[in-house]
């Protein structure tokens, strides 16, 4: 009760927090839509070498712990890190950087899931109409929109719930 109670004293301080973590959790879902989305249609719709243990992959890192992930980018955004140079570290860009990693394989899991479950004979007809390949994808994306946009909620979530990250590279 006294957590409710805080929340709606109209602290300014609170909201404040709270617009920050809804910008940066935001901002970095949005950020890795921009490479996960992508990489879920080569996931999906694709057959080539390695692709199982690649879809493996991802679906193991969804259980990433956000302690560890912040640890490992707190090494390479500190001073002395590779990319400590552009000094990101306890600024919101580092905590959207952390958070759109966090929530990367969330994002390619899910939308090829969800991709993979649009029905082939979809493809062959887009492709019988004439369709190019970029054409036949975007109708298949279309298709597993709501699963797609369902990924990108999850994804969201969890980037809004991953203290360790926000604690680590942004600082106190």
């Amino acid at each position: 009760m006294r957590a409710i109670g805080f929340i709606l004293s109209g602290d300014p301080e609170v909201y404040r927090i709270a617009s920050l973590s809804l910008y940066t959790a935001g901002t970095g879902t949005l950020l890795s839509c921009t490479w996960s989305i992508p990489i879920s249609a080569v996931l999906a719709l694709r057959n080539f070498h390695g692709k199982r243990v690649l879809k493996g992959l991802f679906n193991a890192a969804i259980g990433i712990p956000t302690v560890a992930l912040g640890l490992y980018l707190y090494l390479v955004l500190s001073r002395s890190g590779p990319l400590g140079s552009f000094q990101f570290l306890y600024t919101p860009n580092a905590i959207i950087i952390g958070q759109s990693i966090l929530v990367s394989p969330i994002v390619v899991s899910f939308s090829a899931s969800a991709l993979e479950s649009v029905d082939p004979e979809l493809r062959d007809l887009a492709r019988t109409l004439g369709a190019s390949e970029v054409q036949t994808y975007g109708v298949i994306i279309k298709e597993a929109s709501w699963g797609v946009i369902l990924a990108v909620m999850g994804a969201f979530s969890r980037a809004f719930g991953g203290l360790g990250i926000a604690m680590m590279l942004g600082g106190n």
